[in-house]
């Protein structure tokens, strides 16, 4: 991701894996408490290395509980989590002896640290990721070789095949699954954005919508008090002047009432008709630029006897 964002759901996804790690880690050291007989029928005493995963697992699931932890360190928080992962598993396979049934058996644990890489970054983050656990477990393997105990013997397969047999067969298979879930998870980032773009436009135009709904109301209740209101007042203002006109001789006094009223009835019918322009919205806010030239241009045709 070019972000820093973390994918949403991966770091939840992350503590579950390494909760259920350690629970099993627990059970595990559960079953050796209680029953020691267990440990004497093992060449090696399993409890401190069961100790170490243990704090191992729960320093990480800390680790990825702690969320002012990630604001704290940015683009660095998951990439440290994801070390401190496969460098766990790693130093596990080395200190712990193995029970290999055939020389292609690959950690399932390791998958799912391959996905959570392949899940948030690209394929380059994917080839890193295997390249780099590749070269670390071969320079520990160099230095400490791994004991690896085999239940199904085969006549010529040694420790050192089996291991590099599995580091092979599991680099290619971390390439291949991580081209697919960065191929997959890429195609999702797209979807995602063509939806955020189209819900973007939807929400633009139910406004436009909006607006347009609220501009034909106001035209239409400035169109019915033009009609009522205005057009009664218009009729109020001639009828008075014509009572003006025909009463006569009209009283001095008579005459002062309905001129007032003529001047008052004036004044406002001048004010509905500003009140109804306000009220009115603009052609330019109904219809935007282009309707409303192409109306201003048809009013102007029609009132001059063009085509």
């Amino acid at each position: 991701m070019k972000s820093g964002s973390v994918e949403p759901g991966l770091l939840r996804v992350f503590r579950w894996y390494a909760g259920l790690r350690l629970a099993l880690y627990l059970l595990a050291g559960l079953r050796f408490l209680f029953r020691p007989d267990i440990s004497s029928r093992i060449e090696f005493d399993p409890l401190p290395y069961l100790w170490l995963t243990l704090l191992g697992l729960a320093t990480l699931l800390i680790y990825l509980s702690l969320p002012w932890l990630q604001r704290k360190m940015g683009r660095a928080y998951l990439p440290v989590g994801i070390i401190l992962a496969a460098s766990s598993l790693i130093l596990e396979r080395l200190f712990t002896p193995s029970f290999a049934i055939w020389f292609w058996q690959l950690d399932p644990f390791f998958y799912v640290i391959l996905i959570l890489v392949a899940w948030q970054y690209d394929f380059r983050a994917v080839l890193l990721f295997t390249l780099g656990t590749s070269a670390l477990e071969i320079t520990l393997n160099l230095l400490i070789p791994q004991q690896i105990i085999i239940l199904d013997q085969i006549e010529g397969i040694t420790n050192q095949m089996i291991a590099i047999g599995s580091l092979i067969l599991r680099t290619f298979s971390f390439l291949i699954i991580g081209f697919v879930i960065t191929r997959l998870v890429s195609a999702q980032r797209q979807q995602r954005k063509a939806l955020a773009e189209a819900n973007l436009k939807l929400v633009q135009y139910a406004a436009t919508v909006e607006q347009l709904t609220i501009s034909r109301e106001r035209n239409r209740l400035s169109r019915e008090l033009h009609d009522t209101l205005a057009h009664t007042l218009s009729a109020l203002v001639v009828q008075i002047d014509a009572v003006i006109a025909v009463w006569e001789p009209i009283p001095a006094r008579a005459r002062e009432m309905l001129e007032g009223m003529l001047e008052t009835t004036r004044r406002g019918l001048d004010e509905t008709r500003r009140s109804l322009r306000a009220l009115r919205a603009a052609p330019l806010e109904e219809m935007g630029l282009a309707l409303a030239l192409s109306a201003l241009a048809e009013d102007f045709a029609a009132r001059n006897g063009m085509s």
